[in-house]
């Protein structure tokens, strides 16, 4: 290129530098944004791992109460059993205690018509 007067070429200087002053600009925003998609990156990457570690707690934390579950209705089961054996023990001393009282009223009532019927008797 030939350059026939100075104006041209202070013209050609000056877009020569705003080209150079555009492209450190773009430079500079391109690192700038591959600096920061980085540390994004970074970033998701500890949360992933956070997450990671949370969900393995959780599923720590689940398995230990499903044992307890598990203990829990083992031991419901267990007391629902003495229950019903201590109330079957229960009800067969009531009716054994019905039954003797009923023996003992059957007994008194044959020895009260007993009574009677002798004075019945003896009576004219």
């Amino acid at each position: 290129m030939t350059i026939h007067c100075a104006e041209r070429g202070l013209l050609l200087l000056r877009v020569r530098n705003e080209v150079d002053t555009t492209l450190a600009a773009l430079q500079s925003i391109y690192a700038s944004g591959v600096v920061f998609g980085l540390q994004k990156s970074l970033a998701r990457e500890a949360d992933r791992n956070r997450q990671t570690v949370r969900i393995q707690q959780l599923e720590q934390e689940i398995a230990q109460l499903r044992k307890k579950i598990q203990i829990e209705a083992l031991n419901c089961r267990a007391l629902e059993e003495k229950e019903a054996n201590r109330l079957a023990a229960a009800t067969r001393r009531a009716e054994d205690d019905v039954n003797f009282l009923r023996k003992g009223h059957d007994q008194l009532k044959a020895q009260l018509e007993d009574i009677l019927n002798q004075f019945k008797l003896v009576a004219p």
